[in-house]
């Protein structure tokens, strides 16, 4: 009896143990359609025919980053597409011109407009899928495309990245400050031989990409629409500044030794470098065109509006960017966030290809396509930040994950499959949250713990 009972668990054994890795790339697979917008960038920049587009007129409100990206995805799939957008001079020739630092006029209410950002990989993929020329328009306006890493940083010091994982290299990603991206994407979007069907206009309103403003939940009530709409907001309490110089590009001749991806050394045992000291010395020409900018939060909190949860919605009104959700910038996620919300807008188009109409309910199918993408991008950084909602608390839970997530970076500097989660889903790449919670590094993570307060 006892041998019989012992084969049965044997067998029982060897086919978990066969069929978890096929178990579990489902649920990863699952996973990432539902918080990711990985597989929804695949279908981006793919046109219907001609004969085939929606009749009638996709109105974007904005003409930021959201907007510009929305009217991208719309044009694939409605005959016509407005841009309505207040700033008179976004509509001229200097808002699209192709060296954007010449530039006099500058955006309102963005802030950090001409810091230099490194931008999730993910973003790149986007530009690339929805541009098929996008890498030479990118070095026409001096953007840069290099495949360097995240270089993410604990407590100063940077883990290994992972680069073996991807063929002995890292995925493509962009430098650039946001004055210059998003000025060669209007450029790109406003170009009337590629997109003849996008026209862009000075007034201020339905595609709600009206950032900051948020003017959905002040339009839609006064129509009967979201009327039981709770917007839910943390101030992150965030303060933090920028610096930057202008210099000639005769600067650099002497600074050939510097690497092209030098963006400050981690910390840790190795000495500094000389090129960072020649690099400081070398400031001193430019120290007349410094400029700092000192941005606190509290003024301007993170906020979420939940369309999805509301019981009556227009069926053709989206809103995406940060007029759905205002994340905390520290983290990065800005863009981010638009790509996932422009992907499910343009998933939902791509499903009804063959329909010269928007299906009923539209807009619900939308938020609820978009929320869970959102989702992590809002509940993350709150988790990080120990700053409850209104109706939250900072429980055991919220606890629990902040010390397995620390235990789980800690591992990261020795560990190859806590490394490839960490760099993964910090680049926005194929991995969602999931990845963090295998079986395996699940028993790693928690003998890095209990090790490491023995």
């Amino acid at each position: 009896m006892s041998y019989t009972v012992a084969a049965v668990c044997a067998v029982v054994a060897s086919v978990l143990y066969l069929a978890f890795p096929v178990l579990w790339e489902a649920a990863r697979k699952r996973n990432m359609a539902k918080y990711t917008a990985y597989y929804d960038l695949k279908t981006l920049g793919h046109s219907r025919e001609t004969s085939s587009k929606i009749p009638g007129t996709a109105v974007v409100c904005g003409g930021s980053i959201a907007g510009l990206l929305t009217a991208r995805a719309c044009h694939d799939h409605f005959e016509r597409v407005v841009i309505i957008e207040p700033e008179a001079w976004l509509s001229t020739d200097e808002g699209r011109q192709t060296e954007a630092l010449n530039q006099t006029s500058k955006r309102a209410r963005i802030i950090q407009y001409d810091v230099y950002h490194g931008f999730h990989s993910l973003i790149y993929r986007a530009m690339a899928n929805f541009f098929p020329d996008f890498d030479n328009a990118a070095a026409a306006s001096g953007i840069k495309v290099d495949r360097t890493d995240m270089d993410y940083r604990i407590s100063g010091v940077s883990p290994p990245s992972a680069p073996k994982f991807y063929g002995g290299n890292t995925p493509k990603r962009l430098w650039s400050s946001r004055r210059g991206l998003e000025t060669l994407l209007r450029r790109l979007v406003l170009d009337t031989k590629a997109y003849p069907n996008i026209e862009q206009f000075v007034g201020s309103v339905l595609n709600n990409a009206t950032g900051a403003a948020q003017a959905g939940h002040k339009w839609l009530p006064a129509l009967g629409f979201a009327q039981d709409l709770q917007i839910q907001s943390y101030n992150p309490r965030a303060v933090y500044g920028s610096m930057t110089m202008r210099v000639p590009s005769s600067f650099w001749d002497s600074l050939s030794h510097m690497p092209d991806n030098a963006r400050g050394p981690a910390a840790g045992p190795v000495p500094l470098p000389q090129w960072l000291f020649d690099f400081l010395d070398k400031l001193h020409e430019v120290e007349d065109t410094l400029a700092f900018q000192k941005i606190r939060q509290n003024a301007d909190p993170s906020s979420l509006l939940p369309y999805e949860k509301c019981a009556r919605l227009p069926e053709n009104f989206v809103a995406l960017g940060d007029a759905n959700c205002r994340v905390n910038p520290i983290y990065g996620q800005g863009f981010a966030k638009v790509v996932n919300g422009v992907s499910s807008l343009n998933t939902l188009l791509e499903q009804g290809r063959f329909e010269r109409a928007l299906p009923r309910d539209f807009g619900r199918k939308f938020f609820n396509m978009q929320a869970p993408k959102i989702e992590p991008l809002w509940t993350n950084p709150k988790l990080f930040d120990t700053v409850p909602v209104p109706g939250e608390s900072d429980n055991q839970m919220y606890k629990f994950k902040r010390r397995y997530i620390a235990n789980l970076r800690k591992l990261a500097f020795k560990d190859e499959q806590a490394k490839l989660a960490m760099y993964r889903t910090s680049m926005m790449l194929d991995s969602a949250t999931i990845d963090y919670f295998h079986p395996a590094l699940i028993i790693k993570v928690f003998w890095q713990w209990m090790t490491s307060t023995a």
